[in-house]
């Protein structure tokens, strides 16, 4: 809101200083670091569930993370077979991917 009110502020002056300028530069950066925290806060409260889900999956099916042309791909049919909706699980990240194939592989 800081970040709005001072837009509008230095918008509706013929020439800002550069206190105004600076102080507007700091409100909006900020504000995206703001944004950016909370999605990432809220992605990583989405998806950690999912994957210990899915390791626990991994671990007893080596059947359901499918690598191919350098990328993990969730196998729906294997989902499928154990009764389990797999669209939540295809949206999780390479990176997750990658972190739950580690952490079967060093368990074994």
């Amino acid at each position: 809101m800081m970040a709005m009110f001072q837009l509008n502020v230095i918008v509706s002056v013929d020439d800002p200083d550069i206190k105004m300028k600076l102080f507007f530069l700091i409100s909006f950066g900020f504000f995206l670091i703001t944004g950016y925290m909370i999605f990432g806060y809220g992605y990583l409260v989405w998806s950690t569930p999912l994957k210990n889900k899915l390791v626990k999956l991994t671990e007893d099916n080596h059947n359901v993370l499918i690598y191919k042309f350098d990328r993990y791909f969730v196998d729906e049919a294997v989902l499928h077979k154990m009764n389990i909706n797999p669209k939540p699980y295809v949206r999780l990240s390479q990176k997750d991917y990658r972190d739950i194939i580690c952490i079967v592989e060093n368990e074994e």
